[in-house]
């Protein structure tokens, strides 16, 4: 299997959002896929209070998470979860999360100034 492209993609009509792929790793950092081959690594401590807003939200909804063997590049960017979070963002998989981000406070994570 091909490893996932984790680019950001623009939201479908959020204009200015995007929707930004995040890994939680087995130690329990958060990676950030903010740009084409960039990253952002934040901890439980440091993951910016927005992100973690947004995990709130997330886990507030029941989950049907997804086998990692089943999720392809050109579906992780889908909600297949509730419809309600279609601008807020959802849990993919145990250690996948795609989150609604607008352009500003992307472009923030990426200058790295949060």
């Amino acid at each position: 299997m091909t490893p996932l492209d984790y680019t950001p993609v623009s939201h479908p009509t959020m204009n200015g959002s995007y929707r930004v792929a995040m890994q939680k790793t087995d130690d329990g950092e958060y990676v950030i896929h903010v740009a084409q081959g960039q990253t952002r690594r934040y901890t439980d401590d440091t993951l910016p209070d927005r992100v973690k807003s947004t995990l709130s939200m997330i886990h507030a909804f029941p989950q049907r998470l997804r086998d990692s063997w089943t999720v392809g590049s050109s579906d992780m960017f889908i909600n297949n979860q509730t419809p309600e979070l279609n601008d807020i963002g959802w849990q993919v998989t145990k250690n996948l999360y795609i989150l609604v981000l607008d352009q500003e406070y992307l472009f923030q994570m990426w200058g790295n100034k949060i």
